[in-house]
């Protein structure tokens, strides 16, 4: 049964800190949020939510002296149901803690967590000015050891958040050190980490946009959306999508000037390099900004990979073969590129590639 013990603040503690100890099997972790200079929610809250789906994941029951919002205690069988998919196994635990009530918050900021991902800023270029504050988080997919990769992170936040007219928030926490050891990563990221940091920052925002993630958690038709049932009493969390499929992201992206210079999708070299040119990702976008006619991007995007490249791909993914439809069909109604039309045709197997010989050429060789 993992145990949340809070540890309080006493008169000389940063108000930007927050820290718990997680205790499980004679284990004592402590795990902490830090902000750059926003007030941080001093509750158990973000720590229960964090704790949920390793928990339920693991049949554990969670046990906290402190009061703990309705919300999260009711939301657990709707939960389960949503993650059957994404966690095999998954079954409701039971919160045992005092409920908390009359919460008041006052918080009015909408805010959107960003990576330079194509999710997250098709997301902000489709929000206009609905989105107040942007968040980023240290220490989910780099290293808090990272101090170069930080400092980059932190400057390209800046430069972003003063292009779109929004506040920056960044908040850097080791909550991989308790959830690695018991989840797959996989299975509660994007929902228990981001839920955890959207609750600690109740003071400011009464609600949090997770990009992209209304593609993540529908496979079971009725079923709430997980990103919906993770919030607190006081900040709601919603998936959003931009209003379109991924490939309409990038179309948002290109038709806003200057926006895809702050494309950052290799998730091999972040903000401190260029991207690596080589992976899917950075392939995808590379196309679909030539595709839509963005000729500026940034240094996080490499140009056009060459055709017979682009003809050997392997889509892996149902939402990467979707994508790649999308942009062939763009491609074709926008009459531009014949040669990169070609290329994709052939890397989703609906043309044969350049070098392939029909089948009865190799059935003669097998007869002779």
């Amino acid at each position: 049964m993992p145990t949340i013990e809070r540890i309080p603040k006493t008169s000389g503690d940063s108000a930007y800190r927050i820290q718990a100890d997680l205790v499980e099997d004679g284990s004592r972790t402590r795990v902490w949020f830090e902000s750059n200079g926003f007030p941080l929610d001093d509750s158990v809250d973000p720590f229960v939510s964090l704790a949920l789906i390793p928990s339920m994941a693991r049949h554990r029951d969670i046990l906290a002296s402190e009061p703990v919002s309705t919300a999260l205690r009711e939301h657990k069988g709707p939960l389960a149901e949503a993650l059957r998919w994404r966690v095999p196994g998954i079954r409701p635990v039971t919160i045992d803690a005092p409920v908390r009530t009359g919460f008041p918050s006052t918080a009015t900021g909408v805010g959107l967590f960003v990576d330079g991902d194509i999710d997250s800023l098709g997301s902000l270029v489709a929000a206009g000015d609905r989105i107040t504050h942007v968040i980023h988080v240290h220490g989910l997919r780099t290293r808090l050891g990272d101090f170069e990769e930080r400092r980059a992170s932190s400057d390209w936040l800046e430069r972003l958040s003063a292009e779109f007219g929004v506040v920056p928030i960044e908040v850097s926490t080791n909550l991989r050190d308790w959830c690695d050891p018991r989840v797959r990563w996989e299975q509660t990221h994007p929902f228990g980490p981001l839920a955890a940091v959207a609750a600690t920052l109740s003071p400011v925002l009464r609600e949090v946009w997770i990009p992209g993630a209304s593609r993540i958690g529908t496979y079971h038709s009725g079923s709430a959306h997980p990103a919906r049932l993770l919030g607190t009493d006081a900040v709601e969390l919603l998936p959003d999508d931009a209003g379109t499929d991924r490939a309409g992201r990038y179309e948002l992206v290109a038709e806003r000037p200057g926006a895809s210079h702050w494309l950052r999708p290799c998730r091999r070299s972040r903000h401190a390099s260029p991207a690596c040119g080589e992976c899917a990702q950075c392939v995808e976008a590379s196309i679909a900004l030539h595709v839509f006619g963005a000729f500026d991007a940034g240094p996080w995007v490499r140009p056009r990979p060459h055709c017979s490249r682009i003809s050997r791909m392997t889509w892996e993914t149902e939402t990467a073969r979707r994508t790649a439809h999308r942009l062939l069909n763009a491609c074709e109604r926008r009459g531009i590129d014949p040669d990169l039309a070609t290329a994709l045709r052939r890397s989703l197997g609906l043309e044969p590639a350049a070098h392939a010989r029909p089948w009865w050429h190799w059935n003669r060789l097998v007869s002779r």
